[in-house]
């Protein structure tokens, strides 16, 4: 692994939010903003917030996840941790202490921090925590300024990853199976040797129901970038009238111009037919992070 150090080297402050090294003071300031969507419904926030004692990551080093509602993009991530441990329990693949556990795309940390800091609070003890990204500053931050306990990995953009097989009781994915087209079911088959027997993968997508769900309400960004910037894989542009019909084939990519990262819509059936081939498909969970769905997987004995 390359040294940390000589990775971080030309990295200052400004990429943190708060120097001193605790979440509590700038996210303390935000309990009572109005604009946070999260604020109701999560009980003893100032106690989970001390939990955690690391310095968020500055808007740009979150690629501008929630602008600067710094404790919506904090308690989006424990939001996420906490579907995840309740979908888990569900499948009867529940997580102990000392299980392995991989955020496939972690960026820098808006979930992994909570598996870290959450659940040994949770659940009466830590879990050995991984997180890999094609992107390198995400991962020299989380170096410089997360537990050195986490495993943190720059990886490239085709498989296999540097780990041995077998490793993972959970591999989560927020948004990176909504942007991945040749390498798909390569990568799918890499997180299937990644998992143990029984092990769950919990992947967003996009379905026909996020197709259905961006026509009905265009304020979510994502209708513009797919209205306003590029075309589909056939070289079509696509109009808010096409968001109105349904999706018009089983896997549509839109390729923008101001992006070379491809937005992947799929449908149920084919996640259930092509990722069925390598997984038992548990569950397609309607908007289970924001307007994304959730595909739980097991690797089955077999």
């Amino acid at each position: 692994m390359p040294d940390p150090a000589a990775l971080d080297s030309g990295m200052d402050h400004a990429s943190t939010i708060d120097d001193a090294g605790s979440v509590v003071g700038e996210a303390a300031s935000f309990l009572d903003d109005p604009s946070s969507r999260y604020r109701d419904g999560t009980p003893d926030i100032e106690e989970l917030v001390r939990r955690d004692r690391y310095p968020l990551p500055s808007t740009p080093m979150r690629v501008h996840y929630y602008g600067e509602r710094h404790l919506d993009y904090w308690i989006s991530g424990l939001w996420d941790y906490r579907a995840i441990l309740r979908t888990m329990d569900a499948c009867g693949a529940r997580l102990e202490p000392g299980d392995a556990v991989l955020d496939f795309g972690c960026s820098s940390g808006r979930v992994l921090r909570h598996f870290w800091a959450q659940f040994p609070h949770d659940r009466g003890g830590a879990l050995s925590c991984w997180g890999v990204d094609v992107k390198q500053e995400p991962i020299q931050w989380m170096r410089r300024h997360l537990d050195p306990s986490l495993r943190v990995l720059h990886t490239g953009e085709e498989p296999p990853l540097p780990i041995g097989d077998g490793q993972f009781v959970l591999i989560y994915a927020f948004s990176v199976f909504t942007h991945i087209d040749e390498q798909e079911l390569l990568w799918i088959a890499e997180l299937h040797r990644l998992l143990r027997s029984g092990g769950i993968a919990y992947l967003t997508v996009h379905t026909e129901r996020t197709w259905e769900l961006i026509g009905r309400e265009p304020h979510w960004p994502i209708h513009g970038h797919l209205t306003r910037d590029g075309c589909d894989e056939l070289g079509q542009a696509i109009v808010p009238t096409d968001l109105e019909r349904p999706m018009p084939r089983e896997r549509l990519v839109h390729l923008g111009e101001s992006s070379p990262v491809p937005r992947v819509f799929m449908s149920q059936g084919y996640i259930r037919r092509e990722w069925g081939r390598f997984f038992e498909v548990v569950d397609i969970i309607e908007r289970g992070s924001a307007y994304h769905d959730v595909a739980v997987l097991r690797k089955s004995d077999t």
